[in-house]
């Protein structure tokens, strides 16, 4: 089961690495997942897909994409990709818009949007779990937003709890409290878990479904 995440992390990002591969990349993932006989594909969409609403707009899966910029339209491509592939190639797709998961180094720099889209790596890892999980009864197709449970959320998480069981912890806003007491500069508090807890979390679940896997063979 592919779990895509089209990367281009540069800023800004130039048309040549978006086309690359947000749009080439996306493309291929999908039409080998259709022509390998893939059940379902797990594909890292982003808040940017939304990212043109109002600040004080709370986004559900539901609203029309509004991309701010290039690197948002890209991904909002990749979701209409997912949909086509899910309907007309019957995969299952679950696009994960992904929140603020990658932090600037000093938190004083973060913005109040960024505490409300912000995405702690093991909720993300959660997530994507139960994205890959999931049995998916209403349609083959479908959106799941990828924050934490922040006290002011950026995108509202009640379909994503209802269909993928999504039971996020982490609030940023409680961090960044803990953080301005105990530092006379905020930074990431130790109880924030840094962000290569997301791949040691899903390389373990991947390799402990490849043991079953094999365990169930020999049987």
């Amino acid at each position: 089961m592919p779990l895509y995440q089209a990367l281009c992390r540069r800023t800004p990002v130039s048309s040549d690495d978006l086309l690359s591969a947000n749009i080439v990349g996306t493309y291929n993932v999908f039409q080998s997942a259709a022509e390998a006989g893939v059940q379902r594909v797990v594909y890292a969409s982003s808040a940017q897909t939304i990212e043109g609403y109002p600040l004080d707009v709370q986004v559900n899966e539901n609203m029309p994409t509004r991309p701010k910029n290039l690197y948002g339209a890209s991904k909002v491509f990749g979701e209409a990709l997912g949909s086509y592939y899910a309907y007309q190639h019957n995969i299952e797709v679950v696009a994960v818009r992904i929140g603020a998961f990658e932090y600037q180094k000093e938190w004083c720099r973060l913005s109040s949007r960024d505490l409300s889209a912000w995405s702690e790596p093991a909720d993300l890892c959660s997530l994507l779990i139960n994205s890959i999980e999931a049995e998916l009864c209403d349609e083959p197709f479908g959106i799941a937003h990828g924050i934490s449970n922040n006290r002011f959320k950026r995108l509202d998480l009640s379909e994503t709890k209802r269909t993928l069981g999504y039971q996020p912890k982490a609030d940023a806003f409680a961090a960044w409290d803990i953080a301005l007491a105990e530092h006379s500069e905020p930074q990431e508090p130790a109880k924030v878990l840094p962000r290569s807890a997301l791949w040691g979390g899903l390389n373990t679940y991947f390799h402990k479904s490849s043991d079953l896997s094999c365990e169930a063979n020999q049987q």
